[in-house]
Formats: structure tokens, C-alpha cells, sequence
């Protein structure tokens, strides 16, 4: 049918690419009559009229995630419009194929519920636009500027503690835009005690207004100690020895940080940003971790 593409109302073209999969947008199987030949083209690249169009239908997605080991990139990925899952898998050195991909994938306007990314590298997200991300996971990523173009709702940052390397927390996701997007952060395997208390002080310089939440493991027995003594001036009553209160600088709004458990030598800590007159029953339940995010057994799940 498609040697009648031009023949279609623009309006009817768009229907159509609405309910193309990404693959076959880029690869039309194109068969003339006549010569009953056998054509692979790309739909993109036909016309900037076909351009226009296939660029300017924003595909919004699922599911989005991004794995690359060595010479190896998988993309998988789930459209809302189409509802299957796709992957692609790119082999070579360097990371112009993959950022040539996203360029395709990640249009203006774009959003994702769930993008995992694994041992990626901000090469892969050049001039990728704003993405707005309900949630983010990052497995042993190099964190660049790329963040810097997502408007993130929970962010999961996972490694594991071994000999050779140690999770540290991701520093450069501590700017405003981020602090005030980021609902709940999950950090698996701190290794400094001292960053409630950085996560904390940032909470108070950008006078954040919303809930947050902070849940993270680490082996450090000082966790508690080190916030407690780093925010003696603002200390707030707290009948429970695992709990520390501090005011914050609104006067309306306190931070409570949680010795939730230990499971073996790993310790669970759940931090909070709420309401000062928040009830009992409330705070508990802001407090709740979600543990199948920082499992001590390393067992990392992608939600596919």
C-alpha cells in the first residue's frame, strides 16, 4: 500500500505513523507494482515533508531502558501508543550509533514512566531534549549533564559495595531543579554516613515546600550520630533512640531521619521531609521504605 503514501491527506498520513511501531517508521518495506521489487527505505528520510511528520508525533514511553556492556548498547523499550515491547541492539566502539538512536527516540515533549539506565555515559544523551521521567534508575552510571534535561519524579541510584569500587552518592544530581523535582530518592550502598546530612541542607537552602523522602543502605554505623551532631542547633524531641527530628528553617516543616533495620551488615535508613504538625499515623507511613529497592542481595529489577 505504501507506493500510495503520497496520494493520503496529511491528516491520514499522521493516523498512520500514530500506529507505526518505531522500527517500521524508520523501515518501510516499499513494493512498486510494476517492477515488483523489493525496496527498504527509511519513511524519515523520503521527504522533510515525511520528516516533518514522523518528528513532529512525539512518542511517549512505557518502559525505556538502556544497557551497554563493552562494545554492546540494548535499547528496549515500550511505547504507549503501541503497547508491545521493542529492543534494538547496537554493536561497536564508541557512542554516536546509540546517541544517533535516542536523537530518533527522545523528540521534544517526550515522557517516560520508567527509564533504567545501565553503565551508561553522558555521550549516549548529547542534545537529547527535555525529558520529562516519573522514574529513574541508574545501575553503575557516569553521571553527566544529561540529567540536567530530565524532570524526574523518583530516582533509584544502585551499585555494590565489593573490594575494588564503592557506590558513592551522585553529587551532581544535587542541583534545584532536580532537588525540587525528586519525590523519593533510593540510594543502594552508601559509603559516607555524612550524606543525610548534605541531602538535608539542601532540603533547607531551596526551602522545598513538598514531601521528599530519602532511602538509602550502607554499612556506616555513624549515620545517626554524625546528623544528630551536625544539626544540634535545630534538634527537635524524639522519644525513640533510632529517630533524630531537626527543624527546618521554614518553621513549618521538619526533617525526620529513621533507622528502619539491619539486614545483616547492610543498614536501612529512611529520611523525611514533612509537615511539622503532620500526625503520628502520618509520619510512620511517610517513613515506610520500599525495600525492594535496596535489597541486600544485589538482585537489581528493571520492572519489565
Amino acid at each position: 500500500m505504501f507506493h500510495h503514501w503520497h496520494h493520503l491527506s496529511k491528516k491520514m498520513q499522521k493516523k498512520c505513523i500514530n500506529n507505526l511501531d518505531f522500527k517500521t517508521r524508520l523501515n518501510f518495506h516499499i513494493q512498486t507494482i510494476s517492477q515488483h521489487v523489493l525496496y527498504r527505505m527509511s519513511l524519515r528520510t523520503t521527504s522533510k515533508c515525511n520528516k516533518y511528520l514522523v518528528d513532529s508525533d512525539t512518542m511517549n514511553f512505557e518502559d525505556f531502558f538502556i544497557f551497554h556492556e563493552t562494545r554492546v548498547t540494548t535499547v528496549i523499550f515500550k511505547n504507549e501508543k503501541i503497547g508491545r515491547e521493542e529492543q534494538i541492539t547496537l554493536i561497536g566502539d564508541g557512542y554516536q550509533k546509540v546517541n544517533v538512536l535516542l536523537r530518533r527516540l527522545l523528540l521534544p515533549g517526550c515522557e517516560i514512566g520508567n527509564l533504567q539506565l545501565d553503565k551508561t555515559t553522558d555521550a549516549m544523551f548529547y542534545d537529547i531534549p527535555v525529558l520529562r521521567v516519573r522514574e529513574l534508575g541508574m545501575f553503575d552510571v557516569k553521571i553527566g549533564q544529561w540529567i540536567r534535561r530530565c524532570v524526574v519524579q523518583r530516582m533509584k541510584y544502585f551499585g555494590f559495595i565489593n573490594t575494588t569500587r564503592l557506590v558513592t552518592f551522585p553529587f551532581e544530581c544535587m542541583y534545584r531543579e532536580m532537588i525540587e523535582s525528586v519525590e523519593i530518592w533510593s540510594i543502594h550502598s552508601l559509603t559516607q554516613f555524612g550524606i543525610p546530612c548534605a541531602v538535608a541542607a539542601k532540603w533547607n537552602e531551596y526551602e522545598i515546600t513538598s514531601e521528599k523522602k530519602l532511602q538509602f543502605s550502607t554499612k556506616s554505623d555513624r549515620v545517626l550520630e554524625f546528623f544528630k551532631f551536625n544539626f544540634e542547633n535545630y534538634s527537635l524531641p524524639s522519644s525513640r533512640p533510632d529517630v533524630v527530628r531537626i527543624s527546618t528553617h521554614s518553621k513549618s516543616h521538619q526533617i525526620v531521619l529513621k533507622h528502619e533495620q539491619d539486614m545483616g551488615s547492610i543498614k536501612y535508613f529512611t529520611m523525611v521531609f514533612v509537615a511539622l504538625n503532620v500526625s503520628r499515623e502520618m509520619l510512620e507511613q511517610s517513613l515506610q521504605p520500599d525495600l525492594n529497592r535496596l535489597c541486600s542481595n544485589g538482585v537489581w529489577d528493571y520492572d519489565f
